[in-house]
């Protein structure tokens, strides 16, 4: 296989056809997709991060396509070169994108790696689905390269199975549960008129994204700086993206109103038969009238009455997920250490880190306090 290291690349859309054509050739995530990679290159790059584009081809036609950031950090006070897939600097599963994800995909790229890509001591893959067919591609990929790696146990995320109609999924959930959302239910159609709308038209996107944002002002996550609508690079990284997605087909966006009351909205990814939940928010007047439960099951009936058989969970684990599901996937963390002296400085004091870490708790779930995380720098007062 041959490789080119396009070195900044300033126009993505020249190699439009061939992303499309990977994308759809096997399960991919939706953040290694054309729309996701540009809107984060536009909008979450900071200003000592190069984005660069390594290319695979064979016998002319590209088999691989695999966007990079490199990087300057310190990690325990060790001065590294860092190198990441571009969609590791989204909280999704880590993927790759290319025609077949074998290890003639695997070994190559990480040989194109040391060979193609200069100047780095440590390349990170944060969140591998474990035992997946990238965590098994990769953990042959690395032992080939007889490079020292370091792998490690990271934080899960649920998933829903969804079966062939609602009721069955219903019957599946707790008492307390589907008697909870059936007094919901009756509670906010006593209130008014309950609308759960699609956004299907690009049309409509603008008004419609405006509408998310609209929400997410209401929300309690706004004054605490976390919302979209809070967040300036967040606002313009998920415009451009869901604007992408939706031309490509992908978006899944919907909205639940009380009379002409925007009250709670789901973001979500239609991908090779998986809805991949990105975001979610609720008027914060009625949080007590149950909205967000409402909407989650009303979107999980169309999803079910669309044909979708997996709803993913991609980011970190919260404790309202359980109400949904107790279906759990783990993630591997991969550092491949180059063969530099910080990279070998690295491998060497992290293993003997890891040697120390105490041993016993590692499947234990920790949730995510969403009221715990912090405010970007560019959050808006």
């Amino acid at each position: 296989m041959e490789f080119a290291l396009h070195a900044e690349p300033e126009d993505l859309s020249l190699f439009a056809a061939d992303w499309e054509r990977l994308y759809l050739a096997r399960s991919h995530e939706p953040s290694v997709s054309l729309e996701w990679t540009e809107a984060l290159r536009n909008h979450h790059l900071r200003g000592a991060e190069r984005f660069h584009l390594l290319s695979g081809q064979e016998h002319g036609r590209t088999r691989l396509l695999v966007p990079l950031v490199s990087e300057r950090l310190s990690v325990g006070g060790l001065p590294l070169r860092s190198l990441r897939a571009l969609s590791e600097l989204s909280n999704t599963h880590s993927d790759l994108l290319c025609d077949s994800l074998d290890d003639v995909i695997g070994e190559s790229l990480v040989d194109a790696l040391r060979q193609r890509v200069p100047d780095w001591d440590i390349l990170r893959f944060a969140r591998v689905l474990e035992d997946s067919t990238l965590d098994r591609v990769l953990t042959r990929a690395v032992a080939h390269s007889a490079l020292p790696a370091r792998f490690r146990l990271e934080a899960p995320s649920f998933f829903l199975a969804l079966p062939d109609n609602f009721d069955t999924y219903l019957r599946g959930r707790s008492a307390k549960f589907r008697n909870y959302l059936r007094r919901m239910e009756k509670h906010l159609s006593a209130r008014g008129t309950l609308r759960f709308l699609k956004v299907d038209c690009a049309a409509d996107f603008s008004d419609a994204y405006q509408t998310l944002l609209e929400v997410e002002r209401t929300s309690w996550k706004h004054d605490h700086g976390t919302a979209i609508s809070a967040v300036p690079h967040q606002t313009g990284f998920y415009r451009q993206m869901a604007a992408g997605a939706l031309d490509a087909g992908r978006l899944h966006l919907t909205f639940l109103y009380l009379d002409d009351i925007p009250v709670a909205y789901n973001l979500g990814l239609l991908s090779h038969g998986n809805y991949h939940y990105l975001k979610t928010s609720f008027h914060e007047a009625y949080r007590r009238d149950g909205v967000a439960t409402v909407a989650r099951a009303r979107l999980i009936r169309m999803l079910v009455e669309e044909g979708v058989r997996v709803f993913d969970f991609p980011g970190e684990p919260y404790e309202w997920e359980t109400q949904w599901t107790q279906d759990l996937r783990w993630h591997r963390s991969v550092v491949i250490c180059n063969n530099t002296a910080m990279g070998r400085m690295y491998h060497m004091l992290s293993s003997l880190r890891d040697r120390l870490r105490p041993r016993g708790q590692e499947r234990s779930v920790t949730y995510c306090d969403p009221r715990a995380l912090k405010a970007p720098r560019d959050a808006r007062p």
